[in-house]
């Protein structure tokens, strides 16, 4: 997902991504989120929710969610309905979980240069995770659609946790397979609620404007610095 062009706060200074870069090549652990971040997700996923919670009798905007885009599904909801019994909340998540995987899932495209950054990062002795708000079914797709299969040593999912994101239970997961310390992670994401878990475990932030979100929001929710997308960070670390 593009950010608006006439967003002033969304584009980071030229020396930006080389910013960006330093974390990865000084972390021993570097922890991804997936959808927004690895894979063109977003677009889809709003699209999936108006639809669901239009089925619920509540109609909603693409531009009011995408400011909730990334956040626990539970939590969303919280916030946009507070008068939502847990009975309907756990019935709307259900259906919207069924919606997007029957419909969605197999529309998402991956962003460009995943495998590569994947491959270097490997090449340089790095531990690789996973920290995902999406279920293991959907984490397997995009696996297979970005190339790194064989790249990743831990996940830590949504369906593995009470909580998603800006909660920290995915991170304190993916870190505790890996049995690494959060000092030595970072945590590359696409939306405020994965600066603000990261920050909350106590990992290094770095955020990338694929997710319709500004610098300044990533910025303000924890991020060391930012990149335009996944691309640019492999250039950035390629040129370091």
């Amino acid at each position: 997902m593009k950010p608006q062009a006439d967003d002033l706060a969304v584009f980071p200074t030229p020396d930006a991504p080389a910013q960006a870069a330093r974390p990865l090549i000084e972390a021993q652990v570097v922890l991804f989120d997936i959808e927004g971040t690895l894979v063109d997700a977003v677009p889809l996923t709003l699209k999936c929710w108006t639809e669901t919670l239009a089925e619920f009798g509540r109609k909603v905007t693409v531009e009011t969610l995408q400011p909730l885009s990334g956040m626990d599904g539970g939590d969303l909801l919280s916030r946009l309905f507070p008068d939502l019994t847990d009975d309907v909340k756990s019935r709307i998540l259900k259906s919207q979980g069924e919606r997007y995987r029957s419909q969605y899932l197999q529309q998402v495209q991956p962003f460009p240069r995943v495998a590569e950054l994947f491959r270097w990062l490997r090449s340089a002795g790095k531990s690789i995770g996973l920290a995902t708000d999406s279920s293991r079914d959907e984490v397997d797709r995009y696996v297979a659609l970005t190339g790194i299969r064989g790249m990743v040593d831990a996940c830590g999912s949504g369906d593995e946790v009470r909580h998603g994101k800006p909660h920290p239970d995915v991170i304190d997961l993916a870190l505790k397979e890996l049995g690494a310390a959060p000092r030595d992670a970072v945590m590359i994401g696409d939306t405020p609620y994965d600066m603000s878990a990261a920050c909350q475990v106590g990992t290094r932030a770095v955020g990338l404007l694929t997710g319709g979100f500004g610098q300044a929001d990533l910025v303000r929710a924890g991020a060391e610095a930012v990149a335009p997308d996944v691309g640019a960070l492999f250039e950035a670390v390629l040129n370091r």
